[in-house]
């Protein structure tokens, strides 16, 4: 019967979807039906439009591509691969999808993660799995969000890490669903802890990382590491600096009792 549904309102789509704001109103109606349609003019119009947003796994294997309501996601056998194994559009008013502005891949918890919004900024997680007119799993709604230019879900422990480099200041709430609050259809955070003002030294904060066993914060920020105890007040000043960062260095990671600096080409550098 799916089927049979699925063949009388593909004509439908085809017809329609010829403009960003037609492909905007099918994906709510119609969700991942839209990528099944013979004439794929939504796709195309997503992917050359300028003011799209991308995001490629570490691995290469996880490509992202997102516009307003509507996210295709690419997941490739091998980096190298010209053309992927699967491609599926993430769409449909069950996705809560509204207004993307940034997206962050965590293949290691096989979730990713959408900022979006403008006045009422949200996070919305998702599977990396089971993709097509998908709820997330998480929408958290929340000021905190405002003005983040970099987010991170920590690895190990149950937090997420807002950074600013417009305000300077770091925030972490929790990410769990116990710690969570649930008010009124949506997640509300919790404030854990935040850096900010001078005396944290922060400019530009990148990445963030957080070591449980050495009580540690560490934050990439203008090619330094900036190294904090894990229950710092919010202005403390950082315990040590280490400048000699890498101009490539993009990410943070922990391994055992060592921090180390991640370049794109996946190279690492020992900072700590």
């Amino acid at each position: 019967m799916k089927t049979l549904w699925m063949i009388l309102l593909l004509p439908l789509i085809s017809a329609q979807a010829a403009t960003l704001e037609d492909c905007f109103k099918d994906s709510q109606d119609y969700g991942d039906a839209l990528n099944n349609a013979p004439a794929k003019q939504c796709r195309s119009l997503v992917e050359t439009h300028p003011d799209r947003i991308e995001a490629k796994s570490p691995s290469g294997r996880h490509k992202l591509t997102g516009y307003s309501n509507m996210i295709y996601i690419d997941i490739y056998q091998e980096a190298k691969d010209a053309k992927p194994l699967t491609s599926t559009l993430l769409a449909g008013e069950q996705t809560g999808l509204n207004n993307i502005q940034k997206i962050w891949i965590y293949e290691k918890r096989k979730v990713f993660q959408v900022l979006q919004g403008v006045s009422a900024k949200a996070l919305l997680t998702f599977t990396l799995a089971d993709l097509s007119n998908t709820a997330p799993l998480r929408h958290i709604v929340s000021p905190v969000f405002n003005g983040a230019t970099q987010i991170r879900l920590l690895d190990d422990v149950e937090e997420i890490a807002i950074m600013s480099s417009t305000h300077r200041t770091i925030r972490f709430i929790n990410s769990d669903a116990d710690s969570v609050r649930y008010q009124h259809g949506k997640f509300r955070p919790k404030l854990l802890r935040q850096i900010k003002g001078e005396r944290s030294l922060l400019r530009e904060p990148k990445d963030v990382a957080i070591s449980e066993l050495l009580k540690e914060i560490y934050v990439l920020d203008d090619n330094r590491l900036l190294v904090f105890d894990l229950h710092t007040p919010a202005d403390a000043i950082p315990k040590k600096v280490v400048t000699a960062v890498s101009r490539e260095t993009v990410s943070l990671e922990i391994k055992d009792r060592d921090v180390f600096g991640v370049a794109r080409d996946g190279s690492r550098q020992k900072l700590h």
